[in-house]
């Protein structure tokens, strides 16, 4: 019998993948492949994977990475196989901050994205997904009066 090599792939996912249930879609298809590894978001917006495994379970995560949840747009990956570094126990959500503040940081982004990378967003929009309607509704940026 021949043992399959265990792979592992970096993938860095470009879009509207934050404050979408993106990480947590990747955990359960992750868990379901039974890779091992972690999900991350990122500063910058993005959503940062590392995937261990069999290469054929790796290659359909890639395929679901590309697809994403229902309320994400995918709008571009890349991906680079490594030399298996650290072996992981587990598939799980990483994070850098407390859960509040990843929250803050993700809801913070996914505005960006919505908005078209323009800046000035306030940072309370993050923590209110309503925000401060008569701010928005100043710039014209209500969808309904």
């Amino acid at each position: 019998m021949i043992k399959k090599k265990i792979k592992e792939i970096k993938i860095e996912v470009y879009g509207r993948v934050q404050g979408v249930n993106f990480r947590h879609f990747i955990l359960k298809n992750a868990l379901k492949l039974n890779l091992k590894g972690f999900v991350r978001n990122l500063k910058n917006g993005n959503v940062l994977i590392l995937a261990q495994g069999k290469k054929e379970d790796l290659d359909n995560f890639l395929e679901i990475v590309q697809k994403g949840p229902f309320l994400s747009n995918v709008e571009g990956l890349s991906f680079l196989w490594k030399e298996f570094s650290e072996k992981y126990k587990d598939f799980e959500i990483s994070t850098e901050d407390t859960f509040l503040v990843d929250q803050k940081k993700s809801f913070f982004n996914l505005g960006k994205k919505i908005l078209g990378g323009k800046a000035g967003i306030p940072s309370h929009v993050a923590i209110i997904p309503d925000g401060n309607r008569r701010w928005a509704k100043e710039r014209g940026l209500l969808a309904e009066d």
